[in-house]
């Protein structure tokens, strides 16, 4: 077995050890090439900086890494890291990530995070061997909202782009690398962007994907909580979807935020955590 960089493999090639990889995964993953390459430009990957292990010129393991400018310094993101069943156990993580980080510290790569489900302990304990430390827990939400109060009076709902940039005092917590403001900008085409507004101002907004339900980020104005605006958004982005919706990675420290999710019957479904190694 010998490991390389990804930047010469097939999509097909990606595609097929990815879905192999999670399929008895705890959450079952199956993607399709179209799929696969829009996570890419989602998170950002850069397939010169994601390793593999060949054996046979046949893909059994990756480590797909994203790269981007976070908090003024260059950081990497996991956007995934999967081995076939059989070839678990050699410790082929490790070895994908030795031969990556040489590389990272080249390109000035300050730190790199990732997340892990609570529950996968083998992958936890590589992760911490490898020089990784938890730094939060982020809880994942589905169901269909269950919302029967009427609309505040005087809002307007909105559907089209906006800069996500002013809304700062909307969030209640820092967005995890896939529903970040730069994930969203380059996934844009693909989103819907919902505002609610009174007087031009933005009290509140969601960014969701209207095909597989997944909300990226949603707030609230601080000033304007507890009237109902929260429940009102819901209402509005499950009567847009006609279906489930989805939130991944909620800070498990901002109880108002869970408290909400709950309240209008959202189940939490996925624990992880999100883990962090200064290069």
């Amino acid at each position: 077995m010998n490991i390389q960089s990804l930047h010469n493999t097939s999509i097909i090639q990606l595609k097929n050890c990815f879905n192999a990889s999670f399929a008895n995964y705890a959450v079952p993953l199956k993607l399709t090439g179209e799929q696969l390459q829009q996570k890419f430009k989602n998170d950002n990957v850069d397939l010169r900086f994601s390793s593999g292990v060949f054996e046979n010129e046949e893909l059994k393991g990756f480590v797909f890494k994203a790269i981007d400018i976070q908090n003024g310094g260059k950081m990497c993101y996991n956007s995934g890291t999967g081995v076939l069943p059989e070839f678990r156990g050699q410790g082929l993580t490790s070895k994908m990530y030795e031969f990556l980080l040489p590389k990272l510290k080249k390109e000035a790569v300050k730190s790199c995070i990732l997340e892990v489900i609570d529950s996968n302990i083998p992958a936890i304990k590589t992760y911490e061997k490898i020089g990784f430390k938890k730094v939060r827990e982020l809880i994942s939400f589905k169901g269909i909202p269950q919302i029967k109060l009427p609309g505040p009076e005087g809002i307007k709902v909105q559907e089209s782009v906006f800069d996500l940039k002013g809304l700062e005092k909307l969030k209640d917590f820092e967005a995890s690398w896939q529903n970040s403001g730069a994930a969203i900008e380059r996934s844009k085409e693909n989103l819907s962007f919902l505002s609610l507004k009174k007087n031009d101002e933005i009290l509140g907004f969601a960014v969701f994907n209207p095909i597989n339900g997944r909300i990226s980020q949603f707030g609230i104005h601080q000033d304007h909580r507890r009237k109902g605006l929260g429940k009102f958004l819901f209402k509005k982005i499950s009567q847009h979807l006609q279906g489930p919706v989805t939130i991944i990675n909620v800070d498990s420290e901002h109880t108002a935020s869970i408290d909400f999710l709950q309240n209008i019957q959202l189940d939490p479904f996925l624990t992880q955590y999100e883990m962090k190694m200064d290069l």
